[in-house]
């Protein structure tokens, strides 16, 4: 499911400045759990936090959404609407939100695909403890989870026969890792792609640190094999108020295939710029 994202994702992915307040992760019990595969992470939930797997709509890279109740009320017809909780599982995350807990108001127009979010609140640590929530901009939150999450949380939002990671207890033993390796694409789809044209790179983000860049990467992979295949990402040092960024660039990409990669990913609901 695609998702425009009104909140606006362009900051962080084309060169917007992380949250890091103080500069380091803030220090709060429980620790993040040893690996981020999802028996892991579910194990962790229950174990170390108030947070009911079962609950849990979203296992990403580095973050763990999940739908609390009561839903919030209705403001205008046609809109699904639900209160998310945000656990962050590690220190890359972390120092992205400036914080380990977020929860946040979303609301789902189904039909026309797009979503807004509203009252987003962070907190030092796990299970909302810590000091007090402070308040953050709704796309400054956007833009601070890495991949192409929204749809997911759409998908949990508006399709009826969704199932969580964790609906079951067998599901928690024998779940997949987060990071899943990238679909291929079939010999089929490779011919489709040009091999003739300028040469392009796809700007798909900047980030903190290399392994931000390829947890994206990877989920674009996921997202978009076929475009994707057969082509890598290459980092580009560049400052910005002060700090350095890692641009990530996708290619190479000839011709027309780079503006087509670039839409595609706009229509699953990520940001690019052709280069």
């Amino acid at each position: 499911m695609s998702l425009g994202v009104r909140a606006g994702v362009l900051g962080l992915l084309m060169g917007a400045t992380i949250a890091s307040g103080a500069g380091a992760a803030p220090s709060a019990f429980p620790a993040f759990p040893a690996s981020e595969t999802t028996p892991q992470i579910g194990r962790w939930l229950a174990g170390q936090t108030d947070l009911a797997p079962a609950s849990v709509v979203l296992v990403g890279p580095g973050y763990v959404f999940s739908y609390v109740t009561p839903d919030p009320p209705s403001e205008s017809g046609g809109l699904v609407w639900k209160q998310a909780r945000e656990e962050v599982t590690n220190v890359i995350m972390a120092s992205r939100l400036n914080g380990r807990s977020a929860t946040a108001t979303l609301a789902f127009d189904c039909a026309h695909n797009s979503a807004t979010a509203s009252n987003v609140v962070i907190y030092a640590g796990n299970n909302l403890k810590g000091d007090e929530g402070r308040a953050m901009p709704a796309s400054d939150w956007l833009v601070a989870n890495p991949g192409l999450y929204l749809m997911d949380l759409a998908k949990a939002a508006c399709d009826r026969g969704f199932h969580g990671p964790y609906a079951t207890s067998a599901s928690l033993a024998s779940a997949a890792p987060v990071a899943a390796p990238p679909l291929r694409a079939t010999p089929a789809a490779r011919a489709a792609m040009s091999s003739v044209g300028p040469v392009h790179w796809v700007q798909v983000g900047a980030f903190a640190s290399p392994a931000a860049a390829n947890a994206h990467w990877r989920e674009i992979q996921r997202l978009l094999p076929a475009q994707s295949d057969g082509r890598a990402i290459r980092l580009e040092s560049a400052g910005h108020d002060g700090k350095t960024l890692l641009r990530a660039l996708a290619g190479p990409f000839h011709g027309s295939d780079a503006r087509g990669f670039c839409a595609a990913l706009k229509f699953r609901g990520g940001d690019c710029l052709v280069r």
